[in-house]
């Protein structure tokens, strides 16, 4: 591994810890805030409590099995493998996404329909997977604060304006409105992390150009390889 696999390692490794601990925090706030305000659970609207009736540790067991599964887990995955490598240029963060999640370059209907619709699925799972280990866990950290603070602002604030939002879409008397609000949330941290790794990209590419090693190298096996060829190993491009 060189210098700069080494370095971005580094950088996963502090936003991971980051990231970590911003979750632990965020989740523990949240059931905090609800055990204290709500000791017996009995305006929780969770559904694990309102229709599966948990109790207050099995409530606590069953979030730390859902941030340890689908938080913690692609979080680890971010860690341990850098983004997928591949022969040819990418000039913009949407190709640089189509190569990373899709292994080619989609025309921008495709790419739409493969970001919003998911069709076409992605085919490389290992950086979906990465994808999910960084935007879903900081998804969850605004998630967490957002119940925090409703907690607060219906509960003990009196704010009734907040308590009228909160009533603008409900299911089954749970107000859902805060979880539409997510899914924004969410493809804006997917964008966030993708463009970190673009310009991550950009910058190595750009030193490669420079190292008249690399010049050479890529002179002499530019011919041999297929654009966009998946690298399997754990090295970046």
């Amino acid at each position: 591994m060189n210098s700069t696999s080494n370095s971005q390692l580094k950088k996963r490794i502090i936003i991971a810890m980051v990231t970590f601990f911003s979750v632990t925090a965020a989740r523990a706030a949240d059931i905090a805030t609800t055990l204290h305000l709500n000791p017996d659970l009995s305006r929780e609207a969770n559904p694990l409590v309102s229709v599966l009736g948990f109790d207050a540790g099995q409530l606590v067991v069953a979030n730390s099995i859902a941030v340890l599964v689908f938080g913690i887990c692609p979080l680890l995955i971010y860690v341990v493998f850098g983004p997928a490598r591949f022969d040819g240029q990418v000039d913009s963060i949407p190709q640089y996404i189509s190569i990373q999640l899709f292994r080619s370059k989609l025309s921008r209907s495709q790419f739409l329909r493969g970001v919003f619709l998911g069709c076409p699925l992605p085919k490389n799972w290992l950086q979906t997977t990465r994808m999910i280990g960084f935007a879903y866990s900081w998804t969850l950290v605004f998630g967490s604060l957002q119940a925090t603070f409703a907690w607060w602002a219906t509960h003990h604030w009196g704010m009734e304006w907040y308590r009228q939002y909160r009533g603008i879409i409900n299911f089954h008397n749970y107000p859902v409105i805060e979880l539409i609000s997510l899914v924004p949330v969410f493809y804006i941290l997917c964008y966030l992390f993708f463009r970190h790794e673009f310009n991550g990209y950009v910058l190595r590419s750009s030193k490669a150009e420079e190292s008249p090693s690399s010049s050479s190298d890529a002179s002499g096996s530019g011919c041999a390889c297929s654009p966009f060829r998946e690298n399997t190993s754990n090295h970046e491009y």
